[in-house]
């Protein structure tokens, strides 16, 4: 597949944007853990969640695939902040509906859509172990 191809294909909403969604149905087909970069300014009008990745066994996953923990988590070339700092840490489904306007936990539309796009670019996520067999 072409790279542009592959982002008309979905993975540019799940990359700018819709990256919460995406995370929330990695973890419900593999388990593992949301991590997201986000601002350390914990009140919801001035937060900002930069992207998230579902972590599982030691390596980061988004809509690209897979990715160290390390090259994941680097913060070294986030933009400045006018407040706080660039943290990488666990967030649960919740603080992600609060911190992110357009994410709301559970969206089964959303969710059925992401596992459409892991279940054409399975390739991707090969390294990753199944918790659930089926996906809608």
């Amino acid at each position: 597949m072409r790279n542009g191809d592959f982002w008309n294909d979905g993975a540019l909403i799940w990359t700018n944007g819709f990256c919460p969604f995406f995370a929330e149905a990695l973890q419900q087909r593999f388990g593992g853990k949301i991590f997201a970069i986000l601002d350390s300014v914990d009140y919801a009008d001035d937060s900002f969640l930069y992207h998230c990745y579902c972590v599982i066994n030691g390596k980061a996953f988004d809509a690209k695939g897979e990715t160290s923990i390390e090259k994941a988590s680097d913060l070294s070339d986030m933009p400045p902040l006018k407040e706080g700092y660039w943290e990488w840490r666990e967030v649960s489904l919740d603080y992600m509906e609060y911190i992110h306007e357009d994410y709301s936990a559970n969206d089964p539309e959303m969710i059925d859509e992401a596992w459409d796009y892991i279940a054409r670019h399975s390739h991707l996520f090969s390294n990753a172990p199944l918790v659930k067999e089926e996906m809608a």
